[in-house]
């Protein structure tokens, strides 16, 4: 599993903010959706929204620019769920993207 490498502080490629936090409003969001940080494993990781379902070890995610946010589907794209567990829409989590 690859560890941030940079200056971004409380970076965890794991940590995932579920939508609920999101909607009891008693925890912030830790990141701003596309943020993006450098991994020590040279890949580049994205903080995004998912907006379906996404399967742990999905690969395939698209990220896109929706309504000020950016959001994965679950298809269609190259991005990579780096959290290691699977998504529900409205959670926020890392990707990777490159």
């Amino acid at each position: 599993m690859a560890n941030i490498s940079g200056n971004v502080i409380g970076v965890d490629f794991t940590d995932v903010y579920t939508a609920a936090e999101a909607a009891s409003g008693i925890k912030p969001r830790p990141f701003k959706t596309g943020q993006t940080v450098l991994g020590d494993d040279g890949g580049t990781y994205q903080y995004v929204k998912a907006n379906a379902t996404i399967a742990s070890g999905n690969t395939a995610a698209a990220i896109t620019l929706s309504s000020g946010e950016y959001v994965a589907a679950a298809s269609g794209g190259s991005a990579a769920n780096a959290s290691g567990v699977a998504l529900a829409s409205g959670d926020y989590a890392w990707f990777k993207i490159g």
